[in-house]
């Protein structure tokens, strides 16, 4: 006789058990009662999707274990679509946890069991058989609310981590892992927009823990989690001999990188020499461009039938979980169009800054008097330097008291936002400049961007599948130049605008696919003794950090990344691009720096070409100079870089 809920889990083919849907016939068992009445088809319709209730409807009905499976799956979807509220921030520990209302603490102590069943599964350690007092690593729970694109609840994680700190057999090892960055992510949407390709994103189950060790290590979890956990109890305060690379582990990033990258190599990509954490498949007709962060990997291809072949081999290799198309990578939203366009956008990371650090203040609806008085990512006028800074530690913690933040982690907060907000590089590299002293100027300077980004947070960038739509094509194009040219940067610089060097900022802005892809804004070296001369140095600047670029986007279309592209360069002082279409020294540059002739090598290489562009439409300007919110630049700069998005 088969047992409560088994009828209706093997009759179906397609309900095929899988260890999630087993676990909630588990549960089912330990309370089903075949003398409860229930109208099992109004119940479904409220804790079930569509798709899952017409799947499994038909076989479920008649059976009174009905009742407890979907009881099952409404406490495993609890707390997913709700709001993150009750549950940031995060408890500290399974103490804290026992404190909070039944609903709440429930859901974070099946998170709990769902980490620990996870571990054991996958045989991430063994009871040690042949211990001889080696030291212990100690075992703690992270505790995250992992949140979907529209800010609500994803799932709540408990990540049983190592404290990898304490290892230390792990001293001389090298644990590096290629890891996606940003800049990356926004060529390779660039590149998938160009292709006319929808890209697909896949989430690694556990990824460390599909890596085996390569050393002996012990590990021990607490020993109080038993009173929590009595099903466990027997591998609480125990030594354990560790099996698996589990997270905290020094090595752990490493040994998964050389499991996963080790596959991909063997189903036929290529690695990238530029960037390694970037690969590509091509066979024939073939091909697959991929990015990896970690447990999670991001990719397009020539087919649907060339990607479901990857993602059933993948899958076949991996406990892993498709995603579909992605809407989520690296903390930011990523909105896919009909027309393949492709939008990226850090609203949500911005609204919660807002949260974190102007609480009283509305975000989704900033009054037109704040919108105005903020319209400028800087006071007017202002002018950084040394002289406001505070005199000592003892000053700067009473300004932190008074304005209510750490001024070092609001430049570390802001440094992430400048991935997707452009706009910002000049305030916020100024601003990190004053992390170690910071004066009461600098801390209201803090606060105004903090507002601008208030009144402007719902904006993205968005890379074009046809070039010709995008802005700054169009731009390009009015003034005489190629808008088609895969790669276009802006390169201005401000002369001897700092007042306590005398040093020019420079800023560079970066287009592929008509979105940017990179943009700075910095000081070199020299003291420049002339406008032409901080123009041309900063020129060089530019030219380095897009050759760079450069060669991934040649890699990335399948050609030798050392081959020169000849992209456009784009400055707005003709005596700098005329010092750098010549290569003749005279009296008033033979004391530039030798390094910064480099401009030279890559224009005699065919790496770049120098295009003039009037200063009133150079798009490199905002980083360079505190403009207002009404000065022409900034105003075409926000009409041709950002695209505004729904909250």
């Amino acid at each position: 006789m088969a047992a409560p809920g088994e009828e209706f889990l093997y009759r179906d083919p397609i309900n095929v058990p899988s260890p999630r849907r087993s676990s909630r016939i588990t549960k089912a068992r330990d309370f089903w009662d075949p003398a409860v009445n229930t109208d099992f088809s109004s119940f479904v319709d409220a804790v079930i999707d569509r798709s899952d209730y017409e799947r499994v409807k038909e076989d479920m009905f008649k059976s009174e274990a009905a009742f407890a499976y979907a009881a099952t799956v409404a406490a495993d979807q609890y707390p997913t679509g709700e709001d993150p509220t009750p549950f940031t921030p995060e408890p500290p520990s399974l103490k804290s946890i026992a404190k909070l209302n039944p609903k709440v603490r429930d859901a974070w102590g099946r998170a709990y069991i769902a980490e620990l069943k996870n571990l054991l599964e996958m045989k991430t350690f063994e009871h040690a058989t042949d211990y001889n007092g080696e030291h212990c690593l100690p075992i703690r729970a992270v505790l995250k609310t992992k949140l979907r694109s529209d800010g609500m609840v994803d799932k709540l994680k408990v990540r049983v981590t190592i404290r990898g700190d304490m290892d230390k057999g792990a001293v001389d090892e090298d644990n590096s892992a290629p890891l996606a960055s940003f800049r990356l992510l926004k060529i390779f949407l660039a590149e998938a927009a160009y292709r006319k390709r929808h890209v697909y994103q896949a989430d690694y189950i556990g990824a460390y823990l599909q890596a085996d060790m390569d050393r002996r290590v012990f590990v021990r979890l607490p020993a109080d989690w038993a009173s929590h956990f009595p099903e466990y109890a027997e591998w609480f305060g125990v030594p354990l001999l560790l099996r698996k690379s589990a997270y905290g582990i020094n090595s752990a990033g490493r040994l998964w990188a050389e499991e996963l990258f080790g596959w991909y190599l063997e189903f036929g990509f290529r690695q990238s020499i530029v960037d390694p954490s970037l690969l590509y498949y091509n066979k024939d007709e073939d091909w697959v461009v991929l990015i990896s962060y970690t447990d999670d990997s991001a990719y397009f291809a020539s087919s649907e039938a060339m990607r479901e072949r990857f993602e059933r081999d993948m899958c076949a290799r991996f406990h892993c979980k498709l995603l579909g198309q992605m809407h989520w990578f690296l903390q930011a939203r990523v909105t896919q169009h009909e027309n393949f366009d492709i939008t990226l956008d850090q609203s949500r990371y911005a609204a919660s800054l807002c949260l974190r650090f102007l609480p009283q203040f509305e975000i989704l609806n900033p009054s037109a008097s704040d919108k105005r008085k903020y319209s400028a990512p800087l006071p007017a006028d202002f002018i950084f330097t040394k002289s406001d800074q505070s005199p000592d530690y003892l000053a700067v913690r009473r300004l932190q008291e008074e304005y209510g933040f750490e001024f070092p982690v609001g430049v570390g907060c802001l440094l992430w936002l400048l991935n997707s907000f452009p706009r910002l590089q000049f305030s916020v590299r100024k601003l990190a400049k004053f992390m170690r002293l910071p004066g009461r100027d600098h801390f209201a300077a803090m606060l105004h961007t903090m507002h601008h980004v208030r009144c402007n947070h719902l904006l993205g960038l968005t890379f074009y599948s046809d070039v010709m739509d995008a802005p700054v094509s169009r731009l390009l194009f009015e003034h005489g130049h190629d808008p088609t040219v895969p790669l276009i940067t802006f390169s201005d610089s401000s002369w001897q605008d700092c007042p306590d060097t005398g040093r020019s900022t420079g800023g560079y802005t970066s287009f592929f696919q008509g979105g940017v892809i990179d943009s700075a804004s910095g000081l070199p070296d020299p003291v420049s003794l002339s406008s032409l001369e901080a123009e041309y140095c900063q020129a060089c600047v530019a030219g380095v950090a897009s050759n760079a670029l450069a060669m991934l986007i040649q890699e990335i279309r399948g050609n030798d990344p050392d081959l020169p592209m000849g992209f456009l360069l784009v400055l707005d002082n003709k005596s700098a691009i005329s010092m750098g279409d010549s290569f003749r020294d005279t009296k008033h540059n033979r004391h530039i720096l030798r390094r910064y002739h480099y401009t030279r090598w890559m224009v005699e290489e065919g790496r770049l070409i120098l295009k003039w562009i009037s200063g009133d439409v150079q798009l490199a300007d905002p980083n360079t100079k505190n403009l207002s919110g009404s000065a022409p630049t900034f105003v075409l700069f926000q009409a041709i870089v950002e695209t505004a998005v729904k909250p």
